[in-house]
């Protein structure tokens, strides 16, 4: 579902735009990248292509997460 998306934002990054610069009157190579995005993590695991199970679910704490399982009853 992200993939056309993703694959977009890839050439972007890696190849760039030809973008004209009306200040200096020339051409140049424009990069672009996501900075920000609102997700769910079913999403988020899908555009940063890190995990959101297991034990380092949280791409903010990484190794210092302390992840545990439920017992089932």
């Amino acid at each position: 579902m992200l993939c056309p998306l993703i694959d977009k934002l890839k050439e972007l990054w890696y190849n760039g735009v030809k973008t004209y610069d009306s200040f200096r009157h020339q051409h140049f190579m424009m990069r672009v990248a996501l900075m920000w995005t609102i997700s769910d993590f079913l999403r988020y695991s899908m555009l940063s292509g890190l995990s959101t199970h297991g034990r380092l679910s949280c791409s903010y704490c990484q190794e210092n997460s302390k992840a545990f399982h439920l017992l089932n009853d």
